[in-house]
């Protein structure tokens, strides 16, 4: 425990430590918001293939897509906030990925 203790010194002396946390802060904030794209984008594709299944026609199927994306985020609780252009870009991203798996 003392080398590390010694090491961490070491860096903060040279001026080297700030930077690099700085650098894994800058890191780790990155890391954290991909994953909730990749989340946000998950619930875009099962809020298109509820919609698909539940109305006809595409601005009711738009309506509800958007309707249960929201209440995916909502009762996620990952306490996001997804504008409404961000909300229609993810529906969009979504159908074009299950149509181009077909």
């Amino acid at each position: 425990m003392s080398k590390i203790f010694e090491i961490v010194i070491a860096l903060y002396s040279a001026g080297i430590l700030l930077p690099i946390a700085l650098f894994l802060i800058r890191f780790l904030k990155s890391k954290v918001k991909n994953q909730k794209l990749q989340v946000l984008a998950t619930y875009a594709e099962q809020a298109v293939v509820y919609a698909e299944s539940k109305t006809t026609g595409s601005e009711a199927k738009y309506n509800e897509a958007v309707s249960y994306l929201t209440s995916l985020i909502k009762n996620s609780g990952l306490k996001l906030n997804v504008p409404d252009e961000q909300m229609k870009a993810l529906i969009e991203e979504a159908v074009l990925l299950l149509k181009n798996k077909i």
